[in-house]
């Protein structure tokens, strides 16, 4: 009969802490009361994506109609390159606004170069240059893959910026900030 307490004491001692520790806990209740207003001045687009131009399954008008098909108002396509290709003027594709940028290696990770014009020579190298060529060309610079904890922690001491560590969160990198922001990807 002592055995069996015992036994039970231990299931129960192990189910109690399986629910202490393993379990995660009940999910906050945010108060989304102000939320119509942001969503009122919210365009849905989408960032980041490859056409078969670089290493992308979809051409533009593919890429138009899948983003139609799900609600969007833009896509901004960012296919690998060197800065050296005459970006596309935006055009709408359907109802799709259909923005071109660039997506450039650096030694520290990928950037994305956003209304730059064609760059006179190859971008590339050392991260903090390529940022400084692309502001200095017009263009607004933004890590690719900023995902590391480490890499998150240099933009913000750099920038004083805070945003949530989440992969793939596009942040935007300047002159000042150090191109350890970026990632290779």
């Amino acid at each position: 009969m002592r055995r069996l307490i015992w036994t039970l004491v231990a299931v129960i001692t192990a189910g109690v802490l399986f629910f202490v520790y393993v379990v995660p806990p009940a999910p906050e209740r945010l108060d989304a009361s102000a939320w119509s207003d942001l969503a009122a001045r919210t365009v849905p687009g989408a960032y980041h994506v490859h056409t078969t131009r670089s290493d992308g399954h979809g051409d533009k008008a593919a890429i138009a109609a899948a983003a139609a098909a799900a609600g969007l108002k833009f896509v901004i396509l960012t296919d690998h390159g060197d800065g050296t290709r005459p970006p596309d003027a935006p055009e709408y594709v359907g109802p799709v606004l259909m923005l071109d940028a660039v997506e450039i290696s650096t030694d520290e990770g990928h950037l994305v170069a956003i209304d730059m014009p064609r760059a006179p020579y190859p971008l590339g190298g050392a991260g903090d240059a390529v940022i400084e060529d692309v502001t200095r060309l017009g263009g607004f610079a933004i890590a690719a893959h900023p995902v590391t904890n480490t890499q998150y922690a240099e933009f913000v001491r750099h920038t004083g910026h805070r945003a949530p560590a989440v992969r793939e969160l596009p942040i935007f990198v300047s002159p000042s900030c150090s191109a350890s922001a970026l990632t290779d990807r």
